[in-house]
């Protein structure tokens, strides 16, 4: 039987929660210094002792190996604990999505360390409401951008345009806008990152928005394998000047 013992492990591990809303083990191990056994396990024991809730969701790997993972989030137990209040639990709705959202940017922490910064709590701002808002320190200046995980191949149709098209055109109105800053605060002017699934996704996605006339500089483009493998590599691309140029989050 497991023991209803918050050990300082376990607490390190609910506080990823507080940056990360879903985490699987694999994703949670870049954060904290022991081995991936050791990290499942007590993950596990969370969510026997109620403080963690878990969905199973389907992974793909660098390789192409795909399988089942579980993926955690806070449950009332553990957001009561984390946030000093209730929070709404993991849902099987949005599980696969949310873990992916944590697992590139647990690979982004690793690779920019203190230069990230990423704003917790609700994201949620009238039709504004991205996956994440971070902030990449160069020099002296922070410079915010807003992040969104594309799964829904129909909203890159001909037809069906108007799923991921209608939030650019969004973001286009609000950007650099008085309502914008009074919103955020922090911020009124940003970049709009976007990850969608694959690299022919990506390059349908560039092109499209190019017809559009929604060739701005600020929306950044790139696709899953290219941010799991090279975090800084030269692999977003604008739909300004795609055919020309590739950027790297090191030259913000």
């Amino acid at each position: 039987m497991i023991r209803d013992v918050l050990t300082p492990r376990r607490l390190q591990l609910l506080e990823l929660f507080r940056t990360y809303p879903v985490l699987t083990p694999r994703e949670a191990l870049k954060h904290v210094g022991t081995s991936y056994r050791n990290v499942n396990y007590e993950l596990g024991a969370l969510y026997e002792l109620r403080y963690l809730s878990r969905k199973e969701v389907f992974f793909a790997n660098m390789r192409g190996r795909v399988g089942w993972r579980y993926a955690y989030g806070l449950s009332k137990k553990g957001s009561e604990i984390v946030h000093g209040r209730h929070i709404a639990e993991i849902r099987s709705s949005s599980a696969q999505h949310d873990a992916e959202v944590s697992a590139t940017f647990t690979t982004l922490s690793a690779a920019l360390g203190d230069r990230l910064k990423l704003m917790t709590g609700s994201l949620r701002r009238g039709a504004i409401h991205p996956d994440a808002v971070f902030a990449i320190c160069s020099g002296e200046s922070w410079y915010w951008g807003m992040y969104e995980r594309e799964r829904n191949r129909q909203s890159l149709s001909k037809s069906n345009a108007k799923g991921l098209i209608s939030r650019i055109e969004r973001h286009v109105a609000y950007r650099n806008s008085v309502q914008c800053e009074k919103d955020w605060v922090k911020f009124r002017s940003y970049r709009y990152f976007i990850e969608i699934d694959t690299g022919e996704l990506k390059r349908n996605l560039l092109r499209r928005l190019a017809e559009k006339g929604l060739n701005y500089s600020w929306i950044w483009i790139t696709s899953t394998p290219e941010i799991r493998q090279n975090a800084l590599g030269k692999i977003w691309n604008s739909p300004k000047d795609y055919r020309q140029t590739s950027y790297s989050l090191s030259d913000i």
